[in-house]
């Protein structure tokens, strides 16, 4: 059998490197697009007044929203274990048990804490509270109602910092409040079966062992609503509304929702909630976020794992409600993130790989065909017409007519 071409002439060689160039970064291509870059999964949120961050699996943080006074600036030192995000702070406890704090320190909120025995943290507008691990707690900031006092009782297991007020819970399933105590917000709860704690504004909720959840404070607004279905797993307290998780994975919210903050969430597959002052957003299962409310500084923002980027996608109304906003700050949950410009250059970074995969493609292809028309049409000019003789075999002598 004759080969079609042979393996020393020039075509061939390159047809050969065509093929395996275009073989290797189409394979890597493929590649990139069904295997992208594995990403950090979110595993607490924390909700403040104009941002959210996130405390993801490898011990940084990614924040959106507001960053005026740097309360959206990353962790990336790899050790945060718990997060709070408050009004214009944002501070973060180390494996160490030391806490590392960005934003405003007016009051000295966002002073660190460096006594290595830290295990979680809240933060309340002016001010940031620590539980330590002998049960006790330790608190910076603002103490005009008595809202930075530290717990000494010893056995204290959660801490919520509300809008001026910061509550304990304690192992008996009580807890302890301090604060300026205007609505009732700081009546202490003796039913001795909480298994969580919120601290709102101007209103304290707890959660229940029955799934139910209990509410002392300020209701104006509904939101301070009791729950009584008997099945929610988490809560979390925002601005001037409430939002509880429930067994399915999904939501039931109280309160304002001028901005749709209290949107129920009916996906089925979230695990945990964080309430800000205008927003609220759930960690689903899949280890991404989705979030309700307003969005008017890319608070809302959701965090997505694929790629390992963080993705402007956004799966709710896109209304935006004028209404008044409140100086209350959501203060119980934990959280984690990068920067909101480090995630527009890390998205748009990743979308300009696979542009420019694909283009390097498309011009291999042009450029392998365009090689192998002109080594045909050179070999071609060489060879004489099929019935013609051969150029220097003709019966005729140069310069001679027929």
């Amino acid at each position: 059998m004759e080969m079609p071409c042979k393996l020393d002439s020039g075509i061939c060689r390159i047809a050969i490197a065509v093929v395996l160039l275009l073989s290797f970064v189409g394979m890597s291509f493929a590649s990139s697009q069904t295997a992208p870059m594995p990403g950090s999964y979110i595993k607490a949120a924390s909700a403040g007044y104009r941002h959210t961050c996130y405390l993801l699996s490898n011990g940084n943080s990614q924040c959106y929203g507001w960053n005026e006074s740097g309360q959206s600036t990353p962790y990336l030192g790899g050790n945060a274990v718990a997060l709070a995000a408050g009004y214009f702070d944002t501070c973060y406890v180390l494996s160490n048990g030391n806490s590392v704090c960005y934003g405003q320190n007016k009051y000295g909120e966002a002073n660190n804490y460096n006594g290595g025995d830290a295990v979680a943290v809240s933060a309340g507008e002016k001010h940031t509270c620590y539980l330590l691990k002998n049960g006790n707690s330790f608190c910076n900031g603002n103490n005009k109602y008595g809202e930075t006092s530290s717990y000494t009782g010893g056995n204290a297991i959660a801490v919520s910092a509300g809008y001026s007020h910061t509550c304990y819970l304690l192992k008996n399933g009580n807890s302890t409040c301090f604060g300026p105590n205007m609505f009732g917000e700081d009546k202490p709860y003796a039913g001795g079966d909480a298994i969580a704690v919120a601290a709102g504004d101007y209103a304290t909720c707890y959660l229940l062992k029955t799934g139910n959840g209990v509410c002392l404070g300020r209701k104006d607004d509904d939101q301070a609503h009791a729950y009584y279905g008997g099945d929610a797993t988490a809560f979390s307290m925002g601005g001037f509304h409430i939002c509880y998780l429930l067994r399915n994975g999904s939501s039931i919210c109280y309160g304002r929702n001028e901005y749709f903050q209290s949107t129920p969430y009916t996906g089925a597959n979230a695990v945990s909630v964080a309430a800000g002052d205008l927003h609220t957003c759930y960690i689903l299962k899949s280890g991404n976020s989705t979030c309700y409310g307003s969005d008017m500084l890319n608070q809302s923002t959701n965090y997505t794992l694929a790629a390992g980027f963080a993705q402007q996608a956004k799966p709710k109304p896109n209304i935006t409600v004028p209404g008044n906003a409140s100086t209350a700050v959501h203060t119980n949950a934990s959280g984690n993130g990068t920067t909101k410009e480090a995630n527009k250059e890390a998205t748009l970074f990743g979308t300009s790989i696979m542009t420019v995969a694909l283009a390097a493609v498309v011009a291999l292809i042009i450029l392998a065909v365009a090689a192998i028309l002109l080594v045909m049409r050179k070999k071609g000019g060489k060879e004489a017409p099929k019935g013609q003789p051969e150029a220097g075999k003709t019966d005729e002598e140069p310069g001679q007519n027929p």
